[in-house]
């Protein structure tokens, strides 16, 4: 499959506002740490799911396909029941340790 951006370079994101609304349409309860902190939160929050994937999309943080994925797929990839902060560890912790597994060619 190819994509094209150049035609709908904000698409990506209108699929992944979508992926997010129909994902957590139901809430997911947030898996916390044993010890959470006091403000950690009992359910995903949606706007803050959506946020953290659009802000690492524009700062190129994320595969450069993520703007080829169908809404379908990026339910897939939203769905998640850790808290953002976990996500946002995790991309860090592969752009510095493993950036081969996270910009694939193909």
């Amino acid at each position: 499959r190819q994509c094209n951006s150049e035609d709908d370079p904000s698409g990506v994101l209108d699929r992944l506002g979508l992926a997010v609304s129909l994902e957590h349409a139901t809430p997911h309860i947030q898996r916390n740490p044993e010890e959470p902190p006091e403000d950690a939160e009992e359910f995903v929050d949606p706007v803050k799911r959506y946020l953290n994937y659009e802000n690492a999309f524009l700062e190129g943080e994320l595969d450069p396909a993520f703007e080829c994925l169908t809404t379908w797929e990026l339910r897939f990839v939203v769905d998640g029941e850790e808290p953002d902060e976990t996500i946002a560890w995790g991309r860090s912790m592969l752009r510095n340790f493993r950036p081969d597994h996270i910009f694939m060619k193909s």
